[in-house]
């Protein structure tokens, strides 16, 4: 719930107070909202253990995994998940592009350079 809220927080509700997507002042709430929303999301997100009552402890995870469900159980190479993400990423950047006006276009620059600097905050603090 707290994710949902946060993501609903997010810039797209206040457009409007700020002069528009093109002012200045919109560019820092962006960058101030990425910040501010990697920061919240790791302590949200943060890795605890949860302890299974019918399975011991000492019991490996895939084993635990693997018993509750078993195709979940089977690892799915990186290079196949990677090469997916990176073909629908890519062509979804394609279409945008070339069905959008100037002003929509600085709006996928200013929304990809938020993304890539709440990309770079969760690499750089570990997460």
């Amino acid at each position: 719930m707290a994710t949902l809220a946060l993501a609903l927080s997010g810039p797209w509700q206040g457009l409007v107070g700020f002069g528009g997507m093109e002012g200045p002042l919109m560019l820092w709430y962006l960058l101030g909202y990425t910040v501010l929303s990697v920061l919240l999301l790791r302590h949200i997100w943060r890795k605890e253990r949860v302890v299974d009552p019918d399975l011991p402890v000492s019991t490996g995870i895939r084993t635990r995994i693997a018993r509750r469900a078993p195709r979940l159980g089977q690892p799915i190479p990186p290079l196949i998940v990677l090469a997916t993400l990176g073909v629908i990423g890519l062509t979804t950047l394609v279409v945008l592009w070339a069905n959008l006006d100037t002003q929509g276009r600085f709006y996928l620059v200013a929304v990809g350079g938020t993304a890539g600097t709440g990309v770079f905050l969760v690499v750089w603090n570990e997460l």
